[in-house]
């Protein structure tokens, strides 16, 4: 089943966020360690896709989430939902009570373990990384034997920006194959 994205852009969330938090692109960059001019690259979509690292930061400093940035699936009826409540917390004034509403409801969608997060999983580990989902954390094993836990949210929000940045990967290296 092919992905598809939200109709939300990280783009217009970026810049609606700020927005509804009152800050500038100069106060987003201080609060946030990333460079104005970036700020402004994120906001018009020249830059596209942020790195994990650029989305951390920026949800730190709007205080927001990480996973309100990511919202792609194979759901169409999800994802519908997903843009309708994150459209729901830009027009409203009760941010505590929208986003444990929206945590809530992606964290849910997130627990579930549909066949493509199977498949990463699988992916991980066959790169020499034990998986083990337990409740609200997940034990990771590296290739070293150490032992790492996270939660079960942060992991699902990077299986999410995996499935991302592998779509766009693929479609850079088509274009860069066709020219």
């Amino acid at each position: 089943m092919e992905a598809m994205q939200s109709e939300l852009t990280i783009a217009q969330k970026i810049k609606a966020i700020r927005k509804k938090r009152g800050y500038t692109q100069q106060k987003l960059s201080e609060l946030s360690g990333i460079k104005a001019a970036n700020i402004r690259k994120y906001e018009s979509g020249t830059i596209a896709n942020p790195t994990f690292q650029t989305l951390e930061k920026l949800s730190t400093a709007l205080s927001v989430p990480i996973f309100v940035f990511i919202s792609e699936g194979t759901d169409e009826a999800l994802i519908k939902e997903w843009d309708a409540k994150v459209r729901n917390f830009l027009q409203s004034d009760d941010d505590v009570f929208i986003w444990n509403q929206l945590e809530s409801a992606i964290y849910g969608e997130f627990s579930k373990l549909d066949n493509i997060t199977r498949q990463y999983i699988q992916l991980l580990e066959s790169n020499g990384y034990y998986i083990n989902l337990v409740d609200d954390e997940v034990k990771i094993m590296d290739k070293d034997k150490k032992s790492h836990t996270v939660s079960r949210k942060a992991f699902m929000s990077m299986i999410q920006y995996c499935r991302l940045d592998m779509k766009n990967n693929m479609e850079k290296l088509l274009r860069d194959y066709d020219q």
